[in-house]
């Protein structure tokens, strides 16, 4: 809680849920291959050299067996939609989807704008439009 008297509560942690999508292969452009990702974040500083994967929601293994990595199995964008009570995606698109870290480059990439505002040389003119 912030505010004096404390009267305002400040979320512990934050989501993001990504969904991406791209042609399957040059060959068959129209059918689309589908990525998810489900990450929950620390309302807190992080170290810039934490790694995006720490961040992935547990996945629900539709298997018995035990995970012994946390990208063998889509991303539970399931746990975030309960905790949100939001549906985002559809169980078809979270069935059928490939988890994001595996599709793409999963990395944070830190840009310091607070050190870019400290130093002139940092500073680029803007043009106005023509």
């Amino acid at each position: 809680m912030i505010g004096n008297p404390p009267n305002v509560a400040v979320p512990t942690h934050f989501a993001k849920v990504v969904l991406a999508s791209r042609p399957s292969s040059p060959l068959t452009p129209q059918v689309p291959e589908i990525s998810t990702g489900a990450f929950v974040l620390p309302n807190a500083v992080i170290s810039d050299e934490t790694s995006l994967e720490t961040f992935v929601t547990p996945s629900r293994s539709r298997h018995r067996r035990p995970m012994n990595k946390r990208l063998t199995a889509t991303p539970s964008v399931d746990a975030v939609e309960r905790a949100a009570g939001l549906t985002l995606f559809s169980d078809t698109i979270k069935g059928g989807s490939k988890h994001i870290c595996r599709t793409t480059k999963c990395e944070l990439i830190v840009r310091r704008f607070d050190d870019a505002q400290k130093r002139p040389e940092m500073r680029r003119a803007i043009s106005s439009p023509r």
